[in-house]
């Protein structure tokens, strides 16, 4: 049996779901689903983080070393899995979010590829 923690978030309780069903056909994995309060929760990861677990991350700023050094170095406090390991990958991600905009013609506008709208650079078309 494989554990799986996830907060109490009803999105992460429908993806820990899905990856459970999907782990159990393709894979033949048991999974064990658990979910905890919030605050529990990162409290959890922080002192004995489980082998999989979701959490979710968006950029500080729009740089890769937000991702390659301040998430996933050995030293860094958000390295939450704690791993060390130069000739392995210590994380897997098992999906993206993605974000939906729709912008009506007349607006010339700004998407930021990191995230991070920038609104004050919007103009209106004559």
């Amino acid at each position: 049996m494989c554990p799986y923690l996830n907060n109490t978030s009803e999105d992460h309780r429908k993806i820990a779901q899905a990856i459970q069903k999907m782990w159990k056909k393709v894979l033949g994995v048991e999974v064990n689903l658990t979910n905890q309060e919030w605050k529990v929760y990162l409290k959890t990861l922080s002192v004995d983080a489980p082998q999989i677990f979701c959490l979710s991350r968006c950029a500080d700023y729009p740089d890769a070393n937000n991702w390659v050094y301040e998430v996933f170095h050995s030293t860094d406090s958000e390295n939450r899995i704690k791993w060390h390991n130069a000739e392995e990958a210590g994380i897997a991600p098992i999906y993206f979010c993605t974000i939906v905009n729709i912008t009506k013609p007349y607006l010339k506008r700004t998407f930021a590829p990191m995230g991070g709208e920038h609104i004050k650079d919007w103009r209106i078309k004559k």
